[in-house]
């Protein structure tokens, strides 16, 4: 499925593959933003129902199969790469000149800034980021509770005192009282 979200807005048989036809008389600049809305749409479905099956298997008690999820699913370490997460295959490079859904002078979309919430006509963007999951903070929590189920509490601890969430100091506080 990354592959696929990935090749959405260059790629014309990811295009077809998944229904997406140029209608007719549709400028190539707004035909890429719709292609560029609809990959968001599909990264931030994928991070949903990943976070859910996880929290899915810790709630039925299947703590060994949540931590899988939220490791390698939802929580996504920025200082390794997405590169390095299951399911966040290398992207692969896009030949310019193959692109036919970018007019002639405008720049190609470049996967990483669509990943890291950039915008071709905005810069930056704050609420979405797609190299980390919206549910990071959420997660990270969760995955400490599966460890604490687990008897393991150093790592529970570990994971919550170096918390950046809007809890931190709930997070740091726990941590302490778990590795007493």
């Amino acid at each position: 499925p990354t592959k696929l979200i990935e090749g959405l807005v260059e790629n014309e048989g990811v295009q077809q593959s998944l229904g997406l036809l140029k209608p007719s008389g549709t400028p190539n600049l707004l035909w890429r933003q719709i292609l560029v809305n609809k990959q968001h749409t599909f990264v931030r479905a994928k991070d949903y129902a990943s976070f859910c099956i996880a929290m899915i298997h810790m709630e039925q008690g299947h703590y060994q199969d949540a931590i899988e999820w939220f490791e390698r699913r939802t929580i996504i370490n920025t200082n390794e790469g997405a590169a390095n997460a299951e399911g966040k295959e290398a992207t692969p490079a896009v030949n310019a000149a193959a692109n036919k859904n970018v007019p002639v002078g405008q720049p190609t979309v470049n996967i990483q800034d669509i990943l890291s919430g950039n915008s071709l006509t905005h810069g930056v963007t704050e609420d979405i980021s797609l190299t980390r999951s919206a549910f990071q903070d959420l997660a990270l929590y969760n995955l400490a509770r599966c460890y604490v189920a687990l008897d393991q509490q150093a790592a529970a601890a570990e994971l919550l005192q170096n918390s950046e969430s809007e809890q931190q100091t709930g997070d740091q506080q726990l941590s302490k009282l778990l590795r007493e």
